[in-house]
């Protein structure tokens, strides 16, 4: 009985303080908080999402430009300086560009650095073919 009692007891408790105006507040708070990080993450996210398309679309641009260029000088050493003169026109336009401009440069720094890569590579390589050289003029 006096288990019956203790539980019950504890029940009513537990009942009151989980719908008490006091937790609900806190909840509410909770969930407040809550809708404001998801707002500014949503945000964040677009912006994200809107740099992203701005890379992608300057990316294009500059693989554009290579040959785009080929064939403003085909026209030119064909003779058809109008054509040519438009194709050289939206060249610069594009090369101005600041989006196309950080692009080219972020490439430039990716090719020098897998170059720099491939050259201690094959340096390491080169050592390693010496050693190996050595040893063996060393065992006979």
């Amino acid at each position: 009985m006096k288990l019956r009692r203790a539980l019950l007891m504890a029940l009513f408790i537990s009942v009151f303080v989980w719908t008490s105006p006091a937790f609900c507040e806190f909840y509410k708070y909770d969930i407040n908080t809550i809708a404001r990080k998801a707002e500014a993450r949503i945000k964040e996210i677009d912006k994200k999402i809107a740099e992203e398309k701005q890379k992608e679309e300057a990316q294009k641009e500059m693989e554009e430009l290579r040959p785009m260029l080929e064939k403003a000088e085909a026209l030119f050493n064909k003779g058809n300086y109008a054509e040519a003169k438009a194709l050289y026109s939206k060249i610069l336009e594009t090369a101005k560009n600041p989006e196309v401009r950080k692009e080219a440069r972020k490439a430039e720094l990716k090719t020098k650095e897998a170059a720099r890569k491939a050259k201690r590579k094959a340096k390491k390589e080169a050592r390693k073919a010496k050693r190996k050289a050595r040893k063996e003029k060393n065992n006979k």
